[in-house]
């Protein structure tokens, strides 16, 4: 980092101070097998994009791939919530778990 007068940090517009991306391993890994398969996949196909950006040193292409993995984890998290209790739902409806 580059300082100007003295005083202000000069940083590139894309630099990150947290470091560079994470691809989440551990939450697409976990969305995957408790939530929902399918786009568990997805998350865990942009989560190995992410390290294999990295491995290149293409760090905005990590960014871009693990913000990918990110929003495919959330969206397999809720998918699964929302199924299961739509599933739970009809079978307290039909009458699955009375005597």
């Amino acid at each position: 980092m580059a300082w100007a007068l003295g005083k202000v940090p000069l940083m590139s517009p894309h630099a990150d101070p947290a470091g560079p991306p994470r691809p989440g391993w551990p939450w697409v890994i976990a969305v995957s097998a408790l939530c929902f398969l399918p786009f568990g996949l997805v998350a865990a196909y942009f989560a190995w994009r992410t390290d294999q950006a990295l491995a290149a040193g293409d760090e905005m292409a990590a960014r871009r791939s693990a913000r990918a993995a990110r929003v495919w984890t959330i969206t397999a998290a809720v998918t699964g919530v929302v199924l299961n209790g739509l599933i739970l739902a009809t079978f307290v409806l039909l009458g699955a778990f009375g005597r």
